[in-house]
């Protein structure tokens, strides 16, 4: 595992200043911190790589308890140099994911992510993990996704323990056989915590990945008020 955080102000400073979500930004970060990582290990891959975006398909006025949650896939544009190229394509990726998402219909991914998530009982889906992995399936057929990312709203007021308030907090989700990386953040205060948790065959460094996202929103603050200067305002 490794642990991160970033300022909370600079993701929604990128955000503002290239028109995005607050999610493109943490796909981009994730983007950013692979690629140096990936080109110290062999190379960067021929194809972009492909991440588990777990969303929300909660309607607004929707207070039925329990998750309602689906899953988008969203190609991670590695081979592209410039940060600024990377977030555009990817809030082009996204938007597209999520139209096609609502559309519903004849997707598959979407009729089967939204059966697992939603409608089994959990310890169903947990067996079928299970036996998914243990039948070492992933090794024999081609696998959806590279990684998952995961963005989880935190709490929207401060928290405090016996008169400690609470700084951060360090999210963790599942890998599974095939997907050896998870990357979770959630907002918590004036921080965006990142928790990355990895197979340490496939990433034994997972620090470094950790590190990078951190250096990636950086960059892309820098780049933020560099263009908020020259226009004068935010998009």
């Amino acid at each position: 595992i490794a642990m991160a955080d970033v300022a909370f102000d600079d993701v929604k400073a990128v955000k503002r200043a290239f028109g995005t979500t607050v999610n493109d930004v943490v796909l981009a970060a994730a983007c950013g911190a692979l690629r140096p990582w990936l080109r110290a290990r062999g190379g960067l891959p021929a194809r972009p790589l492909v991440a588990n975006v777990p969303v929300t398909v909660r309607s607004d006025g929707d207070e039925e308890s329990g998750n309602r949650v689906s899953m988008i896939l969203v190609h991670l544009p590695v081979r592209v140099d410039d940060p600024v190229e990377r977030l555009l394509a990817i809030r082009a990726e996204t938007r597209r994911a999520k139209e096609r998402h609502g559309e519903g219909g004849g997707d598959v991914f979407r009729q089967a992510t939204d059966l697992l998530t939603n409608i089994t009982v959990p310890w169903v889906l947990t067996h079928a993990i299970e036996v998914y992995a243990r039948s070492h399936l992933a090794d024999r057929l081609p696998y959806l996704w590279t990684l998952v990312i995961s963005n989880l709203p935190g709490p929207p007021v401060p928290l405090y323990c016996a008169g400690a308030k609470l700084l951060r907090l360090y999210p963790f989700g599942p890998v599974q056989q095939g997907s050896g990386l998870n990357l979770t953040v959630m907002s918590v205060a004036d921080r965006l915590c990142v928790g990355a948790l990895a197979c340490k065959r496939m990433v034994p460094d997972v620090d470094d990945i950790a590190s990078g996202f951190v250096a990636e929103v950086e960059l892309l603050r820098k780049l933020a008020d560099a263009r908020t200067a020259r226009t004068g305002t935010a998009v």
